[in-house]
């Protein structure tokens, strides 16, 4: 089962927002963050041109990594507030 219409509209508000908020329209072309809703799961990356012009870039060592510090939120906008404030510069550098 899919989000509804007004939880579509309360992610939008939130997770878009950071993502909107933390890309520089200078730098769009080069770096934005992007999200996107599939069935009840929602995703933050980074968009970048391919740095070799052949393919997308992994994290080193081509796995992924649980956010130890914050292992679970009580709700959406707790969440965003986490990795907005991105203490240890693990979102956004």
């Amino acid at each position: 089962m899919s989000f509804n219409d007004l939880e579509l509209k309360r992610i939008d508000r939130t997770v878009g927002e950071l993502c909107r908020r933390s890309t520089r329209s200078e730098d769009a072309d080069q770096l934005r963050f992007e999200c996107e809703i599939d069935g009840h799961a929602v995703s933050i990356w980074e968009a970048r041109p391919p740095w070799d012009g052949m393919g997308e870039g992994m994290r080193r060592d081509l796995e992924w990594h649980l956010y130890d510090p914050a292992l679970s939120t009580p709700d959406l906008a707790a969440f965003v507030g986490v990795v907005d404030a991105d203490q240890y510069g693990a979102f956004f550098g």
